[in-house]
């Protein structure tokens, strides 16, 4: 409730009035001076805290227009630009980091101590040109690129509204830009498998962190949406296990509208057991504040990152090291590892953008693009450390070894070598080849040049080649990744032949005594020759059978 509107004491006419304002930020009222200039106007004189302080402006006004100069510019331009921000509409609750970026960027400035008369276009250019490079107290770095963009906005505005209010003629600001923005590496950075489950392994680690640090790899909220995630939000015993996100810290979410995002299955064992140790709450905040129950203040992150405490000089390296992650890695670079994963498909099905825009509650398509090029740099690197498969040439040698043993007609240079005895051969392997390119593929020659019957390649031992093709299939089948039909029948028609030698080709990936995978493994082959529609339910059963 608004204190009771003080009473002012009034002027002698000619001298300016002073108007009393509430001010809501500060919950006291403030004295609005005004002067009146010789075209029969009035000018700004500044708002001031206290009564006595109007009138001491309205006399240095008065004095001033006594001595035949115009009382112009009297108002000091970080408090005409503090009132001003206050005076301007709030949309989508930015006018907190106006005043932030008022208050820690631009007061930095030459002409920020002065008056709005006198700031010049060449003290804002100059400041322009090396705002990038200014040192954030907070950090201890340049400041970004988009509080630059910021603060120099601010100025303009300020300087604009200084211009309708009368204090200058013209808005110095005006034409002045940022210089070109100098590329830097890469913000954001991501967590590996490996590390994720490092992380999430640690013995010392709290559950209220780890529940909180799987809550976001698996999720992707934003750390405020942490901060305030409530218990009556949380679905977690839903057939599809979901959150809502309504707000951030004390504000509303980025985008301005609130969104559902699925819990994957990865993260729903922490919560459920953070759920249990919190006694099955059904509202409440999820991670309270354990010294009074409340939510924590802004910038809390869990203990992710390094802590410093100056007044009892205790250095806290965080979570994050103790988890042996030593490059700089935020901790909204977790939500950063939920989109990139998604990308990437690493927790089974890769996501369409779409799919990963509406979890992440991206507004803008193209902030989800860049967790394509995260995808697709991983890609690069998991094809550099595939193995690579046998040369062609190695295969040409190796079938024309194994036709010489079987009587195969080979070929010389280009002309088939077509005897009496052989004859019978080539009719039957005219008749198998046309049965095949009926089938719907053309016969592989395994680089031999020789298109053989499918009979013949069954008998085909090609010892060095099919392990090698087959672990690989084998591989690819186990991480959920569907199979080519060209990688199929490279390795379909040699296994088909080795059926009592599979479970020894396998080696590491399968048991030399599991006959019912090599029944499974042979129908698979058989589907993917003859029958591609019907091979989902067959390679999924697989797939889990070598998982497990």
């Amino acid at each position: 409730m608004a204190m009771k509107k003080p009473n002012i004491q009034p002027r002698p006419r000619g001298t300016g009035s002073i108007t009393p304002i509430w001010d809501d930020a500060s919950k006291t009222w403030r004295f609005k001076a005004r002067f009146p200039d010789r075209r029969g106007g009035s000018i700004p004189g500044g708002t001031w805290a206290t009564e006595h302080e109007a009138h001491g402006a309205l006399n240095a006004l008065q004095q001033s227009a006594s001595t035949g100069l115009t009382p112009r510019g009297g108002r000091k331009l970080m408090e005409y630009g503090r009132d001003r921000i206050e005076a301007w509409p709030d949309r989508k609750n930015t006018k907190r980091g106006w005043r932030s970026t008022w208050k820690t960027t631009v007061s930095k400035a030459p002409f920020a101590s002065g008056t709005c008369e006198g700031v010049v276009f060449g003290d804002v250019r100059d400041w322009a040109a090396v705002l990038p490079n200014q040192i954030s107290d907070r950090t201890g770095k340049a400041i970004e690129w988009q509080t630059a963009k910021h603060a120099l906005f601010l100025v303009k505005r300020v300087l604009a509204d200084a211009v309708g209010d009368g204090l200058i003629s013209v808005n110095p600001a005006l034409g002045v830009k940022l210089p070109k923005r100098q590329k830097r590496q890469k913000g954001w950075d991501y967590l590996p498998q490996h590390e994720i489950d490092s992380l999430l392994a640690m013995p010392d680690l709290p559950e209220k962190q780890r529940s909180a640090f799987a809550f976001t790899i698996y999720t992707g909220p934003r750390e405020g949406e942490v901060a305030v995630a409530r218990w009556e939000n949380m679905h977690l015993l839903d057939e599809h296990p979901h959150v809502e996100f309504y707000d951030s810290w004390d504000t509303a979410l980025k985008n301005g509208e609130p969104r559902t995002s699925a819990i994957l299955p990865a993260c729903l064992p922490y919560m459920l057991h953070w759920w249990r140790l919190s006694g099955c709450p059904k509202s409440g905040l999820v991670w309270p504040s354990l010294r009074d129950g409340k939510k924590h203040t802004r910038g809390y992150d869990f203990g992710w990152g390094r802590d410093i405490d100056k007044k009892n000089g205790v250095c806290w390296l965080g979570w994050k090291n103790c988890a042996g992650i030593r490059r700089r890695v935020r901790f909204h670079d977790l939500r950063h590892t939920c989109g990139s994963h998604l990308a990437m498909g690493t927790w089974g099905r890769r996501w369409h953008l779409s799919e990963i825009q509406e979890q992440l509650g991206h507004l803008d398509i193209e902030t989800t693009q860049r967790y394509v090029h995260m995808a697709r740099s991983a890609m690069q690197e998991a094809a550099k450390a595939t193995f690579l498969p046998p040369q062609p040439q190695a295969l040409k040698a190796s079938v024309l070894e194994a036709a010489a043993a079987t009587k195969m007609p080979a070929r010389t240079g280009s002309h088939h070598v077509r005897t009496a005895e052989n004859e019978s051969s080539f009719a039957a392997q005219a008749t198998e080849t046309k049965a095949a390119r009926d089938s719907g593929f053309e016969p592989l020659t395994f680089g031999s040049g020789v298109r053989s019957p499918v009979s013949e390649f069954r008998r085909l031992g090609l010892p060095g080649q099919v392990p090698d093709m087959l672990h690989a299939i084998l591989a690819q089948i186990a991480a959920g990744v569907a199979v080519e039909r060209s990688q199929a029948v490279a390795i379909a028609i040699p296994v088909l032949g080795l059926a009592k030698r599979l479970a020894g080709l396998a080696g590491d990936v399968l048991s030399a005594s599991d006959a019912n995978f090599e029944r499974r493994w042979r129908a698979l082959v058989e589907a993917l020759l003859h029958e591609p529609a019907e091979v989902s339910s067959t390679t999924s059963k697989l797939g889990s059978e070598v998982a497990s």
